[in-house]
């Protein structure tokens, strides 16, 4: 990752946290749900090794309760360059204050990352070309690798149905003792199929 990127993440994660007083500072409002059911679509930017793309998304959620809520996801990144990847996760979302308009959360799971090169086009990460055999020309490659990945952001509720979700994310894609990070910001907007009340 370059010093550029990690620099942008961090202002990104700093405008995050900077919402938090303000968050926790309201006063709770009466939501009277105990578990949920959500569906969102999403939108953002990944920083690859290569370059930073555009991402496409959308995933389904299980609020348990007021602050944990489990989360399966799927998140494209899109073809650039004759190289393209998927990601598929399964999270915990765990909220860091009581129900309010604005909550801040964190969160961790595992998931299935999925990358392709088109070795004509492609420049081709490190963390791939080890792993690839023979000549690497006039071939399409593929790589199906297991993921760790770590989130951050806030569920800005508009509405007793709806929120927007900003967030900062890392994929931790492995291979025996090798890893390849690929950062990703997001915006997500979220329905919420019961009704969460909210502070106006």
């Amino acid at each position: 990752m370059t010093r550029s990127s990690t620099l942008a993440i961090g202002s990104f994660v700093v405008s995050l946290i900077a919402g938090v007083p303000f968050a926790s500072g309201q006063t709770p409002p009466g939501n009277k749900w105990s578990h949920g059911t959500t569906l969102e679509v999403s939108t953002g930017a990944a920083m690859t090794s290569q370059d930073t793309r555009g991402t496409l998304g959308g995933a389904f959620g299980w609020e348990i309760n007021h602050w944990v809520e489990v989360e399966g996801s799927g998140t494209w990144l899109v073809a650039r360059q004759g190289d393209e990847a998927f990601a598929a996760e399964l999270k915990a979302l765990a909220n860091l204050t009581r129900p309010n308009t604005v909550v801040p959360f964190l969160g961790a799971g595992v998931g299935f990352y999925h990358a392709s090169f088109d070795t004509t086009r492609s420049a081709i990460p490190d963390f791939y070309q080890r792993r690839m055999s023979g000549p690497p020309f006039g071939m399409l490659v593929t790589f199906n690798d297991p993921s760790f990945v770590f989130a951050g952001g806030v569920n800005i509720f508009t509405g007793q149905h709806f929120s927007i979700r900003p967030d900062i994310s890392v994929r931790l894609v492995t291979r025996a003792s090798d890893t390849y990070a690929v950062p990703m910001a997001t915006v997500h907007i979220t329905y919420h199929f019961e009704v969460h009340d909210v502070v106006r």
